[in-house]
């Protein structure tokens, strides 16, 4: 049992350490003239990262994050584009409000990275978690059903971590 326990806390650790350094690599430009730094670097970023952030119980799949990260460009030049013809329009066409919205989610990363990605969106902003299963979005316009598109992203979400969705 005591390896096993070695062994959650090895592989985070690993993980945060290779890449710091990948980091380092990229932005050094040369990674052979710089190791004498990068590595004790890349070690205390690692070591920092675990202390300020430790390993939660949720992992993402990392097959399904470039998915997740084509669908949040797309959807984000595409709300943006919206914004901006919102904008240039005479009438300013908006219906701000506040929105309650249910989620299914469970509490740690998962919910965090989708109450940070729908605040990234144009139009959107999470306020605050109302209960375990609810959230207080502000919706710049709320006649363009923003639930449909909080409800993709939801389960994107549940996707990027593997969980099993409301739908399955």
């Amino acid at each position: 049992m005591e390896s096993r326990h070695w062994h959650d806390k090895a592989v985070p650790a690993l993980q945060r350490f290779l890449l710091a350094l990948l980091v380092w690599w990229i932005l050094s430009n040369d990674l052979i003239g710089s190791v004498w730094i990068g590595i004790p670097t890349a070690l205390l970023v690692g070591w920092v990262s675990l202390k300020l952030a430790p390993p939660g119980r949720y992992r993402l799949r990392l097959l399904a994050l470039p998915h997740f990260c084509l669908y949040f460009i797309t959807v984000s030049v595409i709300a943006g584009l919206d914004i901006l013809q919102r904008t240039l329009s005479p009438s300013l066409p908006l219906q701000p409000g506040m929105l309650d919205l249910q989620i299914d989610l469970p509490e740690g990363q998962p919910l965090w990275l989708f109450m940070i990605t729908i605040s990234l969106m144009p139009g959107t902003l999470s306020v605050n978690r109302q209960s375990d299963s609810s959230i207080r979005l502000h919706c710049l316009d709320t006649s363009n059903n923003p639930q449909d598109d909080a409800k993709a992203l939801e389960h994107r979400i549940q996707t990027l971590y593997g969980l099993r969705t409301s739908n399955s």
